[in-house]
């Protein structure tokens, strides 16, 4: 970029933004975790499926600066089975928040 004249000539303002998912769509987004659910859903509990765990819960974090405004983030699962993926999800998150 500094190499080009014309283009450092135009540019007013550069910003890095760090981010570590993939938008397919306006609304929409990816954290390019493919081979995630054999290992989230199996019966055993595993190590690799807590450090997956983690992983999601930092891919997550570097969206929100992505949104503009943000009231709550809300993750459904079922009170009843607190070991439940959707529930040790949900408390990483409260926790990295």
């Amino acid at each position: 970029m500094a190499g080009s004249e014309k283009l450092v000539k135009r540019i007013r303002t550069l910003k890095e933004f760090n981010h570590d998912f993939f938008f397919f769509e306006q609304n929409g987004f990816h954290l390019n975790l493919e081979h995630s659910l054999p290992i989230l859903y199996s019966r055993k509990e595993s190590q690799e499926a807590s450090l997956l765990l983690e992983c999601m819960t930092e891919k997550l974090l570097s969206i929100f600066p992505a949104l503009l405004r943000f009231e709550k983030v809300s993750i459904l699962y079922n009170n009843q089975d607190m070991s439940s993926i959707s529930a040790r999800f949900a408390n990483n998150l409260e926790k990295s928040l």
